[in-house]
């Protein structure tokens, strides 16, 4: 379900020329094909679509914290801009 939508946000934020957001979702719409592609998987499902996502937002806010404590917050602001 989330895999379609993505696809769409991309197209339409290129189209009204937001790149930042076109890496977010393409960053995204990546995640999905490594984890789909992965030996042994399985389809995934709009459980692991979620869990796909809550890990991402999880990764950039704990990136986003160390960037932080070394004192790099243009570096911490993207990564939060990612994150939400």
């Amino acid at each position: 379900m989330y895999r379609e939508n993505v696809e769409k946000m991309i197209m339409d934020n290129r189209k009204n020329g937001n790149p930042m957001l076109v890496a977010v979702y393409q960053a995204l719409k990546n995640e999905f094909v490594k984890v789909r592609t992965a030996k042994n998987a399985k389809e995934l499902d709009d459980t692991a679509e979620v869990y796909i996502i809550k890990k991402m937002i999880k990764e950039r806010r704990e990136a986003a914290d160390m960037y932080k404590s070394g004192n790099r917050i243009d570096l911490a602001e993207n990564e939060l801009f990612e994150a939400n």
